[in-house]
């Protein structure tokens, strides 16, 4: 989180977060856990993004990112 964290505020903006969101959607893909096929989009990272911002502040937090990795595994 810190690497996309621009700001350095502790929380991710949507124009932050996209770039992490699609570093691990890209090794999601190559570990098979989506398909190859499947490709990223402005929509697809739209819902991802409420997905994890489950406060809806508009930012994410580290206990939100930490809570969805969790989810993910």
């Amino acid at each position: 989180m810190d690497a996309f964290d621009g700001d350095k505020n502790g929380k991710l903006s949507k124009a932050e977060a996209e770039p992490m969101f699609r570093v691990a959607f890209e090794g999601l893909k190559e570990t098979g856990k989506i398909p190859k096929d499947f490709e990223w989009s402005k929509a697809l990272f739209a819902d991802g993004f409420k997905q994890v911002d489950v406060d809806n502040s508009g930012s994410i937090e580290m206990k939100e990112l930490t809570r969805f990795a969790v989810f993910l595994m």
